[in-house]
């Protein structure tokens, strides 16, 4: 018998298979991270006062969210989580005041914040081209780990 044999596997590519769901984690895991941190960057500053309002602001909400009534980070959000669930991770930003959906969430009440006050889509929208970057970047740092290139 006459034979020729080819081999396409790379000496280390099985020990790669073998470390990468570790590597996944860790990169899912500081990917999520990084994404929370660019929503968080992303929330608003309050709308201006309107002349005719009754109620004097305190600034909580803002402070709920991490943020500044100017929209500069200040302390630490309410909700800043990084849960593992199953293969997938669930990053949630947020507040826990029980106020906040009327305020900032996209159904929002609609006297006296509607069409007043942003909403929680709004940072999302902000958010949203630098967490895409981001996730796309890990896609790359885990092909070049499985290409054995990083």
């Amino acid at each position: 018998m006459s034979s020729i044999k080819i081999t396409t596997t790379p000496p280390d590519l099985f020990a790669r298979f073998e470390r990468y769901p570790r590597q996944l984690d860790k990169v899912l895991k500081t990917t999520m991270r990084a994404a929370l941190l660019a929503v968080w960057e992303n929330v608003p500053a309050y709308p201006p006062k309107p002349k005719s309002s009754w109620y004097v602001r305190t600034g909580t909400l803002g402070r709920s969210l991490g943020v500044s009534e100017g929209g500069g980070k200040i302390g630490s959000p309410d909700v800043f989580k990084i849960e593992h669930q199953g293969p997938k991770y669930l990053g949630t930003f947020g507040s826990n005041l029980n106020y906040a959906p009327r305020v900032i969430d996209p159904d929002q009440q609609e006297m006296p914040w509607k069409r007043y006050w942003w909403t929680t889509d709004t940072i999302k929208h902000r958010a949203e081209p630098k967490v895409i970057s981001l996730f796309e970047a890990m896609t790359e740092e885990l092909a070049k780990f499985l290409g054995g290139t990083g």
